[in-house]
Parts: structure tokens; sequence; C-alpha cells
């Protein structure tokens, strides 16, 4: 659907004759469709009104956003963060008197309740208020980027404003694997920008950022953050905004429920299929799982062959899984169930991870 969507776009797009006037500004009214169609997706009954920015990547969206901000003196990543939240924001906090600070996690993280770790995390940023009082910037991912394991940001928000001072602080969460990933309600309601690339969950191919902002003052209106804030109108640029629309267009119509209910049932029957010599990391945590997992040898068990081997395997049989080595004898696969697996997918894959332990 998104595919046929696309290239209808394109053929009208053709018959304008590209670089003609007429064609750039079909491409510009299919930037505004796409933050309208954003902004129906992603709009709670809380929270109405929001301001769109549209990137050419999220690590783009992510620095434009920060942009935004008037004078941080501090910015906190806190943990389980997506890999590109760091360098981006560690990248930005060189500028003179900004401190960047991205709170570490613990090899015993993955096994200990949440309530633990958030009582860890929160008595360092009091901590870190405690020295004085730079108004903070802080990142959070809204689903960890190594377990698939959603946050309870509807809590853990208000708690990190409360430790670091609530007028001088300025929360981003990151939603790249949050986005369409189920519901987002409790990022959407309590964070003061919300920032998502449109190539994971959101069914596109095309990996723009995405920002939302909200605030009391906010009047809906869309923003291109590249090419000093001119939409580009090439004809690679109007088959991505085509396909963006064309996905966007697809979850308006169709709506996310459709897709949740068919990954929910891909991840029960990955679970009944999933050979009892490995487990899912993290499940002692206590959190909301979502549409990805991660997983590992159960105890007594070990991988047959090294992480290198391991990812070569994978993909000689065609099965999409990233091994992340966390030490030399830790080794996790990174297993997404999108809507579109079926359980032939899910058979292969099963029997191929029950070959691969010992």
């Amino acid at each position: 659907m998104v595919r046929d969507f696309e290239d209808r776009t394109i053929q009208r797009y053709n018959r304008l004759n590209p670089g003609s006037r007429a064609a750039s500004d079909y491409v510009k009214e299919m930037f505004l469709e796409c933050a309208n169609h954003i902004s129906k997706l992603m709009a709670t009954p809380e929270r109405p009104a929001m301001s769109i920015r549209i990137s050419p990547s999220v690590h783009e969206a992510l620095e434009a956003t920060l942009n935004t901000i008037s004078d941080p003196k501090r910015i906190i990543v806190l943990p389980f963060a997506e890999p590109h939240i760091v360098p981006a924001a560690s990248h930005y906090a060189k500028m003179p008197s900004t401190e960047f600070c991205a709170l570490s996690t613990h090899p015993g993280d993955w096994t200990r309740r949440w309530e633990e770790q958030e009582q860890s995390m929160i008595g360092e940023l009091k901590s870190l208020a405690a020295k004085d009082d730079k108004p903070c910037v802080v990142i959070i991912s809204e689903v960890m980027y190594s377990l698939g394991l959603r946050l309870p940001l509807s809590t853990l928000i208000p708690q990190v404003r409360d430790a670091l001072g609530q007028s001088r602080t300025t929360v981003i969460v990151e939603g790249s694997q949050g986005a369409g990933n189920g519901s987002n309600a409790a990022a959407l309601n309590t964070a003061d920008a919300y920032v998502f690339t449109s190539d994971r969950w959101m069914l596109s191919t095309a990996p723009f950022g995405i920002t939302l902002s909200f605030g009391g003052s906010i009047r809906p209106r869309a923003e291109w953050t590249g090419d000093e804030g001119q939409v580009p109108t090439t004809y690679c640029d109007a088959r991505r905004f085509a396909n963006l629309l064309g996905s966007l267009d697809v979850l308006n119509e169709i709506g996310f429920d459709y897709f949740w209910k068919r990954c929910h049932k891909l991840r029960e029957q990955f679970l009944l299929l999933l050979p009892s010599k490995l487990q899912i990391v993290g499940a002692a945590m206590g959190l909301e799982k979502k549409f990805f997992m991660t997983i590992c040898p159960a105890s007594g068990k070990a991988w047959r062959i090294e992480a290198k081997e391991l990812t070569d395997v994978l993909q000689e049989r065609l099965i999409y899984a990233p091994v992340s080595q966390v030490d030399a004898e830790m080794v996790w696969l990174r297993i997404a169930l999108p809507y579109f697996l079926d359980v032939r997918e899910l058979n292969r894959l099963c029997y191929t991870l029950d070959d691969l332990v010992r």
C-alpha cells in the first residue's frame, strides 16, 4: 500500500515536469501534508496542539531541538539511550560553558528491578542539582535500545523535574523505538519535545527525523530544519516525502491498533516457539515489553560460536538479528517482530536459534 501510494504520487510529480515551480510546490504540499498526518497520529487529548519539525535524519532532529533551547548549561543523558544520542548531545555540549553528563549503566542493571534503578538514577540527578542550579536538558529514550522495554515515563519524568528543579529542566524524549511501537501517550503528555525517526515502526523507509514540541504558546506549524529552512524539492526528495506521506496515510486510514494487534500475536507466538535454552534479557525489571526484545542463552547454556561467526551465520540464513557483545562472556541478540512477519519466518528463526545454542 505504501509503495503504491509512493509510485502514484511520483507519477503525478513527473507529470508536473521535475524542476518546475509547479513540481516544487507539489513537493512542499507533500511536506505540509506529512506534518498534518503526524499531528493527527500523535496528538493526545491532553496535548492536541504541537509544533512539528522535520529533519533529514534523527541525529539532525536532535541537534535542531537542542538549538531551540535557550542557553542550556548542562545536558544529561539518562541510561539505556539510543546509540546516536550520546555523540549528538556531547557534540552540542562542546559549546562554551555547557556541561555534558551521561548517567552510566552497570552490568548488574539488566537483572535489577526497575524501581531500584529509578531510585539510583534520581539520586544521581539530585547530587548534580545540589552542586549548582544550572538549567538542564535531560534526554531520555522512551524504549530501552538494548532490551526493547518501555520506560514508565509518566512517573519518571515528574521525578526528574523534581530532582533538578521544575523551572530549569527541559525534557526531550527520544522515541525512535517507541513511535509506532505501542501507545506513546506517557511520553507525549509529559515531555517538552519528542524526537523520533520515521523508518523504524512508522512503516516508512525514508529515515526522516521528526520533532514534536509542546507548550502553552505553541501554534500548530511545520518547519524543515535542513537547507536553511527551505524544503528540498529534487526528485530524490520528492520520492522520500512521497514514501513518508504514503506510510502516514496508511497509518491514519487503518490505525495503529491494527498493526499492534498483529505484533502482539507475533510476540505471543515467538515466546511459545522460543527454545528453552534461551531467555529474555531484562525480564526481571518488570517493565512493559514491546515488539522487539533481546535474548541470550539461559543459565548453564552458551552460544556454539563466537559473536563474529554468529553474525555471519545469521546473515547467511537471511535472519536480521543484530548481535551485541556486552562483554567477553555475554553476547545478546536483538529480535524485532514487525507486523509483516509470518509464522514460517518465526519457525525458521527459532529453529536457527536452537541450533546455535549448546
